[in-house]
């Protein structure tokens, strides 16, 4: 893990290691200090269902988890490829 500052912009960088939990606590706790979190190895999971009109359960929205107070800044897998391997969050 890493942070940097560049004129005044706070920079964090860390590999997650697909850790849900870790993730959720790491953009709680940065709200305040960091501007923008570079993670390698970011989870990719489902993070809800979405009403659908082929299934009474729903469909399955898969994505990195999310915080009110970041945006998740992210290219999309490929066809073939289970996950992104990084991403960003830029403090809203």
């Amino acid at each position: 893990m890493s942070s940097r500052t560049i004129s005044g912009v706070h920079i964090y960088s860390q590999n997650i290691c697909k850790n849900n939990f870790s993730m959720s606590v790491l953009l709680e706790r940065l709200k305040d200090s960091i501007n923008i979190i570079f993670l390698q190895e970011p989870p990719w999971s489902c993070v809800r269902s979405a009403p659908s009109t082929v299934s009474l359960e729903g469909d399955d929205v898969i994505g990195a988890p999310k915080h009110p107070d970041w945006v998740c800044m992210v290219h999309l897998p490929c066809p073939g490829e289970q996950h992104p391997r990084v991403m960003a969050y830029v403090h809203s």
